[in-house]
């Protein structure tokens, strides 16, 4: 079995300007990708933030699910350029990834270089 990568948008910006995170309520968070469910790729998503505003944001992602276990939350300073957000990460079979924030339409979440595709190739 041999494996390629493909680059990868997020799939809720497929333009690739990115997804701003609208939500400011942890029960109705903004979508940011769907993985792919074909049950074998895997979706590798490394991801970046800008925050737009005058003042520092909290940023919960829900890495997997709403399920508040799925929770990644840190501080995105203000008056900085874009900054990494994640490394790496692998998500697939359909799982979600969303994000909420303490100030809404303020932090914009990107896809960066390594997010791609995994892609099993069958002889």
């Amino acid at each position: 079995m041999a494996y390629s990568d493909t680059p990868l948008m997020l799939s809720q910006a497929p333009s690739g300007l990115g997804v701003l995170v609208a939500s400011i309520n942890p029960l109705a968070p903004t979508l940011i990708h769907l993985a792919s469910s074909d049950g074998t790729d895997t979706d590798i998503l490394e991801l970046t933030v800008s925050n737009l505003h005058t003042e520092d944001v909290q940023l919960t992602l829900l890495w997997g699910g709403l399920d508040p276990i799925n929770a990644i939350t840190g501080m995105v300073e203000h008056e900085k350029f874009e900054r990494q957000l994640t490394l790496p990460k692998p998500i697939r079979d359909g799982l979600a990834v969303y994000a909420y924030a303490s100030v809404s339409n303020v932090v914009r979440i990107w896809q960066a270089g390594g997010t791609c595709r995994l892609v099993v190739e069958v002889d």
